[in-house]
């Protein structure tokens, strides 16, 4: 498969819309003709936060072309078929996927003190990213759907037919550990959000209490103050409700920036 590697979308001679879709990360992958020529759009996930697309045309004339830029981590080479191309892709989304295992390991060990807002949100965010894996992954299946039902031209190779049975089989495999991984981490989110709750519940006890604990020198204070109580108490009285105030609030203080942090 001849590749051009390129460095500024500007020097590919290719339609609007193919630009378009190799400067959008979130694209999925699909097969479009344009005048006449075929184009196979697919991602390659380099990293959890970075997604690479690659353009695949094909006419009589040209042949299969592949379009990627120069940062690709794909070792290119005149004998790379597109089947090769779709098998490097999904051996890097299962690297993905062992990765957010790996995670979910670590937190798993962890959730007794990471029941916190942030954890919660570190939950959610590697949901949406499990998600966005299994929504790659079936665009993928489609194409590969496409290719053995339409066998288009220079896509499809005959010969390869098991090779795209097997590719099927290993994204429905891969789709099952993602739908096991997501509801784990659904779990997680459940168990992390009322441990989170409940704690948030215990603090608003505590201030509760507090609140309580404020009026009690409150009122003794006014008392004094307004020399109901005997002068010798109240020299004594005033102070310490004072420092029992302070205290009292400084305690309230460090409560708030604490769950501030959570």
């Amino acid at each position: 498969m001849k590749t051009i590697v390129y460095h500024h979308l500007e020097e590919l001679d290719v339609p609007q819309d193919i630009k378009d879709s190799l400067l959008d990360p979130n694209e999925f992958s699909h097969i479009i003709e344009i005048d006449h020529v075929v184009y196979f759009i697919l991602n390659y996930p380099r990293d959890p936060h970075l997604t690479n697309v690659l353009c695949i045309s094909y006419t009589k004339e040209t042949g299969v072309i592949l379009y990627a830029t120069a940062s690709e981590d794909i070792q290119f080479s005149e004998s790379l078929t597109v089947n090769d191309l779709l098998l490097e892709v999904l051996n890097q989304y299962e690297k993905l996927i062992i990765d957010v295992d790996h995670q979910l390991l670590t937190y798993e060990t962890m959730i007794n003190k990471l029941a916190t807002k942030q954890y919660t949100l570190k939950l959610f965010k590697l949901e949406k990213q499990i998600m966005n894996y299994e929504n790659a992954l079936n665009s993928i299946f489609e194409v590969i759907d496409y290719i053995v039902n339409e066998q288009p031209e220079g896509i499809y190779e005959a010969e390869f037919s098991s090779v795209y049975r097997r590719l099927k089989i290993e994204i429905n495999q891969i789709n099952k550990k993602l739908d096991i991984t997501l509801y784990t981490i659904g779990s997680m989110r459940q168990i992390s959000e009322s441990m989170f709750s409940n704690k948030l519940t215990s603090t608003m006890k505590q201030l509760t209490l507090i609140t309580v604990l404020f009026a009690v020198p409150t009122f003794l204070t006014t008392l004094a103050s307004e020399k109901i109580l005997p002068a010798k108490i109240a020299e004594y009285l005033i102070p310490s409700f004072l420092f029992i105030n302070l205290v009292l609030t400084l305690y309230t203080i460090y409560k708030y920036v604490r769950e501030r942090k959570d």
